[in-house]
């Protein structure tokens, strides 16, 4: 092979794969050979101390594709191909195989000769080719022998031989790529089968999601993204996924919009797609190598749930009320914050992100305002326009400074109320000096047990 594979494989142990993920790179494979009917069969056994604990040992994918031509062979032999770079293909997804398999046996027959490859660590190059007539195409890949990664002595990161967990997460991760290929007018039948038990996936049965598309500016450049989603009544987990040339390449998670969907009794699945997210995918397709100097992958996410955020809130308009109400109750807690909370643009508000983005801007309005009344005593001129500008911002906040002492001494006043109303004994014993834990007799190491509670 064009680069050492023991150590194309090491540098793939470094990120956190998925045991499916040689099939979802198989399977992603099998479809851009053109292959429309794909059969995967797994192998499983139990887990020697639960006989009842099934897991995946091996599986096998045949498909009816272009198979092991040469152009695709000498693909195969070529670290980092452009073959297919069209489709997004990056050329190293088969080293993640060697990542969970360690061996992977691939038979190739197209039309005229059969070609055979053992792939595993050790691999030299070696293809074997051997006249062989048929009249249809087909490849079967077999993967056996779980890596020690994955499988050893107190390990077991295999998964469970479940057919409807293997096929939800096979629809999650290639979502994206199955709706495309349908949306061109694409046909296909994926087979999945354990023991007697056996599930499809086909073309009719991709669900076409709603999509809204928006712009982030950024250096004076505009990104384009889709954002694809789809509701679902009843209890289940957000999925928020962030694409790549058709797959799902990271988790993005929203305790927010999370939080508000589980209030209403639903969940959505929601994917992220855009030309810069498919040229800035690393070569696992795990995550994202994004340059310094280009559009922030915090700022596509932030850009990702405030879109998600319109959307939850034009289908649920009731949100607009729990939005009030968290202003109302945050204003109730900081009066003297009003302005800063009546001022938050975020879509889904509550309570307590009001006062946590109210209080970081008032702190960075104390700061601007003492930076400029620094600035303006120093100088030997100012304009009288700015000196007055800077008298009323220094006005301004010592009136919100007030407001936060009134407020204080408010709940100072509430709280030895409630202990009057508690009885002499109640009093003295909030009131009586209180040593630290150190033993200390020094008035400084001693608290008010008022204050401490207000």
């Amino acid at each position: 092979m064009r680069i050492n594979t023991e150590a194309a494989v090491s540098s793939f142990k470094k990120k956190r794969l998925s045991f499916l993920q040689p099939l979802f790179e198989s399977l992603t494979n099998s479809l851009d050979a053109n292959a429309d009917e794909i059969d995967v069969c797994f192998e499983y056994e139990s887990v020697p101390t639960d006989e009842e604990d099934l897991r995946i040992k091996s599986f096998t994918i045949t498909d009816n594709g272009d198979g092991f031509t040469d152009e695709n062979r000498e693909s195969f032999l070529t670290y980092l191909s452009a073959h297919k770079k069209a489709l997004g293909c990056k050329g190293v997804g088969r080293f993640t195989w060697l990542v969970v398999f360690q061996n992977v046996l691939i038979e190739s027959y197209n039309g005229k000769e059969k070609v055979t490859i053992n792939f595993n660590e050790g691999f030299d190059e070696e293809v074997l080719r051997e006249p062989f007539e048929t009249q249809k195409t087909e490849t079967i890949i077999s993967f056996n022998n779980v890596t020690t990664d994955f499988y050893s002595e107190g390990v077991d990161k295999r998964e469970s031989a479940n057919l409807d967990h293997i096929l939800k997460e096979v629809q999650r991760h290639l979502f994206m790529l199955l709706f495309l290929l349908r949306d061109e007018g694409r046909q296909y039948a994926i087979k999945f089968h354990i023991g007697e038990d056996a599930k499809s996936i086909t073309t009719d049965k991709i669900i076409e999601p709603e999509h809204k598309e928006f712009i982030i500016p950024f250096n004076k450049e505009n990104y384009n993204f889709t954002l694809y989603y789809r509701f679902f009544d009843g209890k289940g987990r957000n999925d928020l996924q962030l694409c790549a040339n058709g797959r799902t390449v990271k988790d993005f998670k929203s305790n927010l919009i999370g939080s508000k969907l589980n209030a209403k009794e639903a969940y959505i699945v929601a994917f992220l797609v855009s030309d810069y997210l498919d040229n800035t995918v690393d070569d696992s397709r795990t995550d994202f190598a994004i340059p310094g100097y280009a559009l922030p992958l915090k700022d596509v996410e932030q850009y990702f749930e405030d879109s998600l955020a319109n959307i939850v809130c034009d289908k649920y308009e009731d949100l607009d009320l729990e939005n009030d109400k968290a202003i109302d109750e945050a204003i109730a807690d900081s009066p003297h914050l009003s302005e800063f909370i009546k001022n938050d643009n975020s879509v889904i508000k509550t309570k307590e992100n009001l006062l946590k983005q109210a209080r970081k801007a008032y702190e960075e309005k104390k700061e601007k305002v003492k930076k400029s009344f620094r600035d303006a005593l120093v100088q030997v001129k100012v304009e009288p326009d700015t000196y007055n500008k800077v008298l009323q911002d220094v006005t301004h906040v010592q009136t919100l400074e007030l407001a936060a002492y009134i407020a204080y001494r408010q709940q100072i006043i509430e709280g030895l109320a409630k202990l009057v109303r508690g009885g002499p004994r109640n009093l003295y014993n909030m009131l009586r000096w209180k040593k630290h834990i150190g033993g200390s007799h020094d008035v400084k190491n001693k608290t008010y047990p008022l204050l401490s509670r207000v």
